[in-house]
């Protein structure tokens, strides 16, 4: 029963993972700077940005447009 709750958890925290570079486009149409989603995420401006920035040489460049 326990693995059972513990994979149901892990899943919905994987849900969660996915749905970030979307959220994270949004706040940034919608005017957000990256020190507040930086803040938000709990990590620095420059790791927020290098993460999800479209422009950054490590971004996933699926996200947010290829779900």
């Amino acid at each position: 029963m326990r693995a059972r709750r513990a994979i149901l958890v892990a899943s919905a925290c994987n849900a969660r993972a996915r749905e970030l570079p979307q959220h994270v486009h949004d706040a940034r149409a919608n005017g957000c700077s990256w020190e507040q989603i930086a803040r938000a995420l709990a990590t620095s401006p420059a790791e927020a940005r290098l993460r999800f920035d479209p422009q950054s040489p490590v971004a996933d460049g699926r996200w947010p447009y290829d779900f």
